[in-house]
């Protein structure tokens, strides 16, 4: 299973490597964990940035206050926003959506969506002016 979860991650970088020059934003449910072979390959060869690396508190499966919680199982966090490596976006936001309805005994999922919202920084305006109104404008995500 490992093995084909490594030609996953790798198919799925040749394909950003592809298609996206540089400008690749990957967002959802990976179901790979940070410290996990295939994290290294699409982080690494990928040329991408997981906006949440580092924040070993910062969970987005099998949370304790969701009702599809397991018990015996750890929290994970299977769940990610990367961005292009060279700054080119600012992040302005950064956090948990869609966790709970205002029944709170109900949850849309038994993941935690996740909301980043981020401003192209570095690219030249008329690059920008294809895909943004203006240069001033952000971007919000949720995955």
């Amino acid at each position: 299973y490992v093995e084909h979860r490594i030609v996953e991650a790798m198919e799925l970088v040749r394909f950003i490597q592809r298609t996206a020059r540089g400008h690749a934003i990957l967002l959802g449910d990976l179901n790979l964990t940070p410290d996990s072979i295939e994290y290294e390959i699409v982080t690494k060869f990928g040329g991408l940035t997981d906006l949440w690396k580092g924040d070993e508190t910062f969970f987005t499966f099998n949370l304790p206050e969701n009702p599809f919680y397991i018990s015996n199982d750890p929290a994970l966090r299977i769940d990610y926003v990367m961005i292009p490596n060279g700054n080119k976006f600012e992040v302005i936001d950064k956090g948990y959506i869609f966790q709970e309805t205002e029944d709170k005994s109900i949850w849309f999922s038994d993941h935690s969506g996740l909301q980043v919202r981020l401003k192209l920084s570095k690219c030249p305006s008329d690059q920008i002016s294809r895909f943004l109104p203006d240069s001033n404008t952000d971007m919000l995500l949720a995955a």
